[in-house]
C-alpha cells in the first residue's frame, strides 16, 4: 500500500509542472486530500481536479500523476 503523503506528493508536484508555476506556486496549491484514491484501487483513477484541469492518479507500487489542463468544449 502506498501512503497518502505518495499520493499527496505526487499530486503536488504534477499540479504544479501542469501550471507551469514551478516553486514559485507553493504557497497557491490547494487542498488536495480531496483527491486521494482508495488503497483497493487497482486502475488509474481519472479525477475532476480543480477548474480547467483534469488529474489521473495511480498508486500501486509507486505513484503517477498525470494532470492536465481541459478546454471546455460547448
Amino acid at each position: 500500500m502506498i501512503p497518502v503523503f505518495y499520493q499527496l506528493w505526487t499530486l503536488k508536484e504534477a499540479y504544479l509542472k501542469a501550471t507551469g508555476t514551478g516553486l514559485s506556486g507553493l504557497q497557491n496549491i490547494p487542498d488536495l486530500t480531496d483527491f486521494i484514491i482508495s488503497p483497493q484501487s487497482n486502475v488509474m483513477s481519472r479525477i475532476p481536479f480543480l477548474d480547467g484541469f483534469m488529474a489521473y492518479l495511480e498508486c500501486q507500487k509507486y505513484c503517477l500523476a498525470l494532470i492536465i489542463k481541459i478546454d471546455n468544449c460547448s
